[in-house]
């Protein structure tokens, strides 16, 4: 893998194996990145959505202690909503921990100046762009961006479609999503930013794997980002070589998975806002797209 980052994705609980999951991954020279956002939640019992994330925080905490300065990126809650500002006195307790903030759902500059407002210290900055509000505002937010702080603009697929409406989700086999790929790595690359990719849920569709990679090859002239969801995932992609590439892999269109409610609900993870099934990770955004369409019948 040359001209790139990985980044692996880490809910942020159970402190003990989470530990030992970042000491398995540093011979994969990946990022660490703790999450406090998606994939901490519930979604059956709202209520309980904010003991999981104080739960979280002290997880940080304890993992932090056990790790080298700015050694992990965290990705926090989207600036303004109640949940941030407590992870803002989180980032100021172990500033020299953290060596970079995900910022999500960011739709206007104003998310970026919530976060300056609370946070100062010289934290990386990735923004994810999750809305087609944030896609259409995208090229004024980097306009305006103070440099030097940010590292690079991520493209968050499952939340863009869940804002959208819009499912089943196309998934990165599909020209749907290169399409909105594509602007975003054009607008970012413009003011000299690199283009993170979206996660990818099937965790041994191989075949993909390699396609995305092609596809940022040719799509991206500076060096991007990959995120990997699993072990297996970062494994895979460190050791994807030029020569693994199918050159003939088509574009496919957007078929509908065999997704249900009750397939979510029978595998949700414990404590976590997705589901495990099969190798395939089942998003909170796919549940509450089927919820949706489910109840609208």
């Amino acid at each position: 893998m040359k001209n790139c980052s990985l980044f692996q994705c880490i809910p942020a609980y159970k402190p003990a194996p989470t530990v030992r999951l970042i000491q398995r991954l540093t011979k994969f020279d990946c990022n660490i990145l703790l999450d406090l956002e998606d994939s901490i939640q519930d979604l059956i019992d709202a209520k309980n959505t904010r003991d999981l994330k104080e739960n979280a925080r002290k997880s940080v905490l304890s993992i932090a202690a056990q790790l080298p300065e700015t050694s992990f990126y965290i990705r926090i809650n989207k600036p303004g909503t109640e949940e941030s500002y407590r992870d803002y006195e989180l980032l100021n307790q172990i500033k020299n921990q953290v060596l970079g903030v995900f910022i999500p759902k960011v739709e206007d500059y104003n998310s970026i100046l919530h976060f300056f407002n609370y946070c100062n210290s010289n934290f990386k900055l990735c923004l994810i762009i999750e809305s087609p509000v944030g896609l259409n505002n995208l090229d004024f937010i980097l306009n305006q961006l103070p440099k030097g702080i940010l590292e690079y603009v991520f493209f968050g697929n499952y939340d863009y479609h869940l804002s959208s409406g819009v499912y089943p989700i196309p998934e990165q086999s599909s020209n749907t999503y290169w399409e909105i790929a594509k602007q975003i790595i054009s607008i970012s690359e413009k003011y000299n930013y690199p283009f993170g990719n979206s996660p990818y849920t099937a965790l041994n569709d191989e075949a993909t794997f390699n396609f995305l990679y092609k596809q940022l090859k040719q799509n991206c002239s500076l060096p991007f980002a990959l995120m990997s969801l699993h072990f297996s995932q970062t494994k895979y992609f460190y050791n994807l070589s030029e020569t693994q590439l199918n050159p003939e892999l088509p574009f496919v269109s957007c078929a509908e998975e065999i997704l249900t409610t009750n397939l979510y609900l029978n595998n949700l993870q414990k404590g976590r806002s997705f589901a495990f099934f099969e190798n395939r990770i089942i998003t909170p955004q796919e549940y509450l797209l089927l919820n949706h369409r489910q109840n609208e019948k």
